[in-house]
């Protein structure tokens, strides 16, 4: 069941944003610029990069639309095939199975996403 207070499924899996990425770096992102910038996925985009298939639920509290966004456009400046799948109504980590829609749609997805990249 999800909660109200943290956003996940599982409190017991959810974890502090800012605490995690201080335990990354050893610091804030102000503190470690540098090192939050290598840590970046974003710094790592190349036009080697294989193809993406991105899910993102459009009610995520723990990662912004901004992410995906920004990945997304970078992908595409170098040439990355990416696709992004909007899940509506869908929180960040949003369980473990195949019940939901949201789940099926992202098994069915991810499946042809396969076949047609390997």
């Amino acid at each position: 069941m999800r909660s109200a207070s943290t956003g996940c499924f599982f409190a017991e899996a959810c974890i502090n944003v800012a605490e995690s990425v201080e335990a990354l770096l050893g610091g804030t992102v102000e503190e470690k610029l540098e090192l939050a910038r290598a840590a970046s996925p974003l710094e790592h985009v190349t036009k080697d990069a294989p193809p993406f298939l991105i899910f993102v639920g459009d009610a995520d509290d723990v990662t912004p639309p901004a992410h995906q966004d920004a990945m997304r456009a970078k992908l595409e400046k170098n040439g990355v095939s990416v696709e992004v799948v909007i899940l509506p109504g869908v929180g960040h980590g949003y369980g473990y199975g195949v019940e939901s829609e949201a789940q099926k749609t992202t098994f069915a997805r991810a499946e042809r996403f396969l076949e047609e990249w390997l």
